[in-house]
């Protein structure tokens, strides 16, 4: 039975996802053709059908173009509805840029509602979504907006300040990429709009003349005869005499005709209707006439009461009738009143919304962060935890390395001192008596005994000096130094290099110690088995590391059979307790070299 239920289920929801297409496909021939009641209409059947699927990117959709075609037939509350439906759908999927979009046609309605104040508030809003990302053509759109509410409630300095941010993005070559350059005049235009609005005419006039020679300027008709118009208008203002304003007013009115843009011509003619204002009143209400009419057919109070602040002073100086006029003046603030009032009450709640959605986006935000921090905080005390014990790992191992060197730095000297003060000074003492002798020994023999207890000496007295303390100090050079010369004798010669007082420096005491027995061990092997007659030992740095290398002119060794005695295995130990290396270079008869290198 279950299963029965999920394929009906499955072929009702493909069922209507077909006529969601179907309807798509017809709605968009319908609204090319401008019928837009119908295709509202049909645009209603394709919400209830995404509401059934829980289609949010088709919800969306369908307010949008709702809200498009009531605003194209002159609904603007209805428009102002689905618009806000749409935004908040749009905000909800977490698309910023649509959401902006959305509410930045919302403040265009509060502003042809002559709402200016809301208008920029809404504005604000949708600067939220896009500020600090990459849409930088809709953050332009927005701070023109702002700049525009300004400018109607004559807040020059503060609506040039707004367009100012669109020049800037403009004017850097790595944005201006990202923004449709046909969008540019109509900024410009603003900017244009705004220093008029502030006096300052030379500004505003070089702003539209640049414009008129614009390619995409020239390139459309209604955007020349509407900067064409303003232009007019700037110079009439800047010069009540100028003989251009009038020509350039007319021709930017029958441009908008020409194009047939309603809006347009209602500017145009509120233009010509302030430009004749005192020069001939008759000329005058003819144009303010004509942008009641338009303003009549695109339904909108806050233009015609605009008209009519022009027309009834006009009349009253003619001597006319008001009955008309003030019966429409009275019937438009009344409407203007009503939709500016629901269209608030939608604002209100918009706004109520956005703010529970933000505040409720904080909390969510501030939870994770709660939890991100807990997990950081965690994890720091894990990695702390790791390193520590590490730590004292790594302490304790160096600690023992350390006592177990001490141990057998005491135990060579405990050594030395036993050769030397026992086996020493017996031998030299039974050599004493030998001397001393009232009965001497043949002559070979006494030579031989007394060769042979010379030798013993001079074994116990190197012995001792092999184990002797070793000054890591200050004196550690003229020690190593030392070292090498008293290797010298008359059968071999020792060269070194004189090095500088601190070439030791930065060197262990631990690691001067095991350099200075390494060397010890290289050359007591010289002198026992190398035959050499020239040493050559130097020492350099290189960076972080102390190269030493060792030269001879001895019999060499032959690699193929040779091996590490207890002395070499002695040196290569200490070599990897200062993470360092030996090289052997050598054939037989040629000598032998050794290179030594460990980091300080």
């Amino acid at each position: 039975m279950f299963q029965k239920v999920s394929i009906d289920t499955l072929q009702k929801y493909s069922q209507d996802s077909i006529r969601l297409v179907t309807l798509d496909k017809k709605i968009k021939r319908i609204a090319r053709a401008k019928q837009y009641d119908s295709a509202i209409f049909h645009t209603y059947r394709i919400l209830k059908l995404s509401e059934r699927l829980s289609d949010s990117t088709a919800i969306a959709k369908s307010h949008y173009r709702l809200a498009y075609y009531n605003l194209q037939m002159h609904k603007l509350k209805e428009a102002y509805l689905h618009y806000n439906n749409a935004y908040k759908c749009f905000a909800q999927m977490g698309d910023s840029l649509a959401a902006s979009a959305r509410l930045c046609s919302m403040a265009r309605i509060q502003k042809r509602l002559g709402d200016f104040s809301g208008s920029r508030l809404t504005a604000l809003d949708a600067l939220r979504y896009v500020e600090n990302t990459s849409h930088y053509e809709e953050i332009c759109n927005v701070y023109e907006m702002i700049a525009v509410s300004h400018s109607e409630q004559k807040n020059y300095n503060e609506a040039l300040k707004w367009i100012s941010r669109v020049r800037v993005i403009i004017a850097n070559s790595i944005f201006s990429k990202k923004i449709n350059v046909k969008e540019i005049p109509s900024y410009n235009n603003t900017v244009g709009l705004i220093l008029t609005n502030l006096g300052r005419y030379n500004e505003s006039i070089a702003i539209f003349e640049a414009l008129l020679k614009d390619s995409i300027v020239l390139n459309n008709e209604g955007s020349y005869a509407m900067i064409l118009s303003n232009l007019g208008l700037t110079k009439w203002k800047a010069d009540p005499e100028n003989q251009e304003s009038e020509k350039m007013l007319l021709e930017g009115l029958a441009g908008r005709q020409k194009v047939n843009s309603v809006s347009g011509q209602i500017a145009a003619n509120v233009f010509l209707t302030k430009y004749y204002y005192k020069k001939n009143k008759k000329k005058a209400l003819h144009y303010a006439l004509d942008a009641l009419e338009n303003s009549e057919k695109l339904k909108n109070p806050a233009a015609i009461m605009e008209t009519l602040d022009l027309i009834i002073p006009l009349k009253k100086e003619l001597g006319l009738s008001l009955k008309e006029e003030a019966l429409l003046y009275s019937t438009s603030s009344n409407s203007l009143d009503e939709v500016k009032q629901k269209v608030r009450r939608i604002y209100a709640t918009n706004k109520y919304d956005h703010d529970k959605l933000t505040k409720d986006n904080l909390i969510l935000k501030a939870e994770t962060a709660k939890e991100e921090a807990q997990k950081t905080f965690y994890l720091a005390a894990l990695i702390i935890a790791i390193l520590c014990i590490g730590y004292v790992v790594y302490y304790k191992n160096q600690q023992k390395k350390r006592e177990k060197l001490e141990e057998t730095h005491k135990a060579e000297m405990r050594f030395s001192r036993k050769i030397h003060d026992e086996l020493g000074n017996d031998i030299f003492y039974l050599m004493t008596q030998i001397q001393n002798k009232n009965t001497p020994l043949k002559d070979m023999e006494a030579v031989n005994v007394l060769e042979g207890l010379n030798s013993v000496y001079n074994k116990a007295r190197d012995i001792s000096k092999e184990y002797t303390s070793i000054d890591t100090g200050n004196k550690y050079g003229t020690e190593l130094i030392a070292l090498l010369n008293s290797y010298g004798n008359e059968k071999i010669k020792i060269i070194t290099t004189q090095l500088a007082v601190n070439f030791w420096d930065k060197v262990s005491g631990e690691n001067k110690i095991n350099l200075y027995r390494i060397l010890q061990e290289l050359l007591t092997n010289m002198t026992k088995h190398s035959e050499a007659s020239l040493v050559g030992v130097t020492f350099s740095k290189e960076k972080r590391k102390i190269i030493v290398k060792y030269v001879d002119n001895g019999i060499g060794i032959d690699p193929s059979t040779f091996n590490f005695g207890n002395g070499l295995q002695n040196v290569e130990n200490r070599l990897h307790s200062m993470n360092g290396s030996i090289n052997f270079e050598s054939k037989p008869k040629r000598g032998l070299t050794v290179m030594l290198m460990f980091t300080i």
